[in-house]
């Protein structure tokens, strides 16, 4: 529908906008050919975020209803969607914000697709915006599957940081990733292993699956009487046999992963 389609393109945009101001030193560098001020500026990465999937609208009714029954995304007449919004906002908007609406299906390793007659694109030559609107997009795509429930933070990233997914993305972006979208994101109630249930305070960005926690009641048996603060520890410095068990209502024991090196990302790419 309309409002999932906006719901996506809001949480595409606003997490794109993080990773850009994140990345501003790699913004600067891949987009040499402009004033490095200029170079920074995250504005119209955000609005080539929010619009990059406009061209789904354009699509023909029983083209969407089946790619949201299915999310395969293999249909030719559903992949023009990126050109078809391309040409709904060239001219109309900065061109790199335009260039985000037609690659965001571009991938790093060259696959992917822009639609009918458009070049594959690899690496580099893919607009670093896009590349950017690409990691938010599939992270999203990930943990709010078309036509499915829900899944947790911990599992997308777990797929997108894996041996399957990563190649197709751009590893600085990844690397970068798991500091604004951790896989439990400070505020986020868990359960750990022992059965103890936890409120998450700080996130680790080299152990982003160990994070700092300071121990609560159970969030069942809360009362106005019970507001002691719990032990405080980080779980890096935790024995292995302690580690988060669940979280946003999901068992994620066996999908705590281990950070890819940066070498093992950029061979991956």
């Amino acid at each position: 529908t309309n409002d999932d389609l906006m719901r996506h393109c809001s949480a595409v945009a606003y997490l794109s906008l993080l990773l850009g101001l994140k990345l501003e030193g790699y913004l600067v560098r891949e987009r040499k050919h402009v004033d490095p001020a200029r170079a920074k500026e995250v504005r119209s990465l955000g609005l080539g975020a929010m619009l990059h999937d406009l061209g789904a609208l354009t699509i023909p009714k029983e083209v969407r209803e089946k790619y949201v029954g299915t999310g395969d995304d293999s249909d030719l007449a559903w992949r023009d969607h990126p050109v078809e919004g391309w040409r709904m906002v060239r001219g109309k908007i900065d061109a790199s914000a335009a260039s985000v609406v037609l690659h965001h299906h571009q991938r790093w390793d060259g696959s992917g697709y822009a639609g009918k007659d458009m070049p594959l694109l690899a690496g580099h030559r893919i607009h670093v915006f896009a590349r950017i609107v690409a990691v938010a997009d599939e992270l999203d795509r990930l943990r709010n599957p078309v036509g499915g429930e829900r899944r947790p933070t911990v599992w997308a990233l777990s797929l997108l940081l894996g041996e399957q997914l990563r190649h197709r993305f751009d590893p600085e972006v990844l690397r970068t990733l798991v500091e604004v979208a951790p896989p439990y994101a400070p505020g986020t109630t868990v359960r750990l292993s022992d059965g103890r249930w936890a409120a998450v305070i700080e996130h680790n960005a080299d152990q982003p699956c160990r994070p700092k926690v300071q121990v609560i009641p159970d969030p069942g048996a809360l009362s106005m009487e019970d507001e002691t603060p719990g032990e405080q520890f980080d779980l890096r410095e935790a024995n292995r046999s302690l580690y988060v068990a669940e979280a946003e209502g999901f068992d994620v024991g066996e999908l705590n992963f281990q950070l890819p090196s940066p070498a093992t990302l950029a061979a991956a790419a």
